[in-house]
């Protein structure tokens, strides 16, 4: 991992341990966060669709996709699977509903959309209740 990619740290294990824990990582480095294992992301994410898509639990050829995008960091998962959708004749693009209460601000610079502030626990309290439901959701974490 780049140490420019974790704040200067070897590992995000050392970054979360040396930061005091992981939510004061990244409200001193949430801002600017790239996952560092994103080319094996974008690669996991594209294999993984294609195989739903072949089975038939996946069709973005007649409508939307609805993804949500829980903990999405700078928006590497958003950003993967828009280019795996992308990649298809005549495909329409996700509507994607982004969350993460620490890297909202990188992934709406980096993406260019709009990143609720939803947590893991906010999601387990509810928050989603009211929501359509997605055809997709992504969860990358990394602790």
């Amino acid at each position: 991992m780049s140490a420019a990619m974790s704040g200067g740290f070897a590992s995000m294990r050392e970054a979360y341990e040396q930061s005091e824990g992981a939510a004061s990582y990244y409200a001193e480095h949430g801002a600017k966060y790239r996952n560092p294992h994103e080319p094996a992301l974008t690669a996991a994410l594209a294999a993984a669709l294609g195989r739903l898509e072949t089975a038939g639990q996946l069709d973005c050829s007649t409508r939307r996709l609805r993804m949500l995008d829980l903990a999405c960091g700078s928006g590497e998962a958003t950003l993967a699977v828009r280019q795996w959708v992308a990649s298809r004749a005549g495909r329409q693009q996700p509507a994607c509903t982004a969350a993460d209460p620490f890297t909202h601000q990188a992934f709406e610079e980096r993406v260019g959309e709009p990143c609720r502030r939803w947590s893991f626990e906010d999601v387990s309290a509810g928050e989603l209740d009211e929501e359509e439901p997605f055809d997709l959701a992504i969860a990358v974490t990394g602790a």
